[in-house]
């Protein structure tokens, strides 16, 4: 059975945190661990850094689910995949690829729209 933790930031959450708790869900029985980075939170050189302390912890192989939110995913994918992760999934829809929205503010009205990126050139992993 996978089992699975959700990616987040915080002064609690750090590399040991996480490396404790894969312990525990491998003690547990599960037979792969998938990182779930559901905001898109993660960092690549971050993703190296958990990834590799996780992989040195436990004996279980690790897979890495993001996000394209902050637009860091690909990167992410590749440091994870670096450190050892067996497989990492981006989300990205097959049908069209965005960029991450701009934040809203009274000057939003005078910037300039931001590209799209046509999905036809990016990697089929990717999408």
């Amino acid at each position: 059975m996978q089992a699975a933790f959700s990616y987040t930031t915080g002064p609690v959450y750090t590399t040991e945190y996480y490396r404790n708790y894969a312990k525990q869900l491998e003690e547990m029985g599960a037979n792969s661990i998938c990182i779930k980075d559901m905001a898109g939170l993660l960092k690549p050189y971050e993703a190296y850094e958990l990834v590799r302390t996780l992989k040195e912890s436990v004996k279980i192989p690790i897979q890495l689910h993001t996000h394209y939110t902050s637009g860091l995913a690909s990167m992410t994918l590749m440091k994870a995949v670096e450190a050892g992760s067996m497989s990492s999934t981006p989300r990205c829809p097959r049908w069209r690829w965005e960029p991450p929205s701009r934040p809203q503010s009274p000057w939003s009205p005078h910037l300039p729209e931001p590209s799209t990126i046509p999905v036809s050139t990016l990697p089929s992993w990717m999408c």
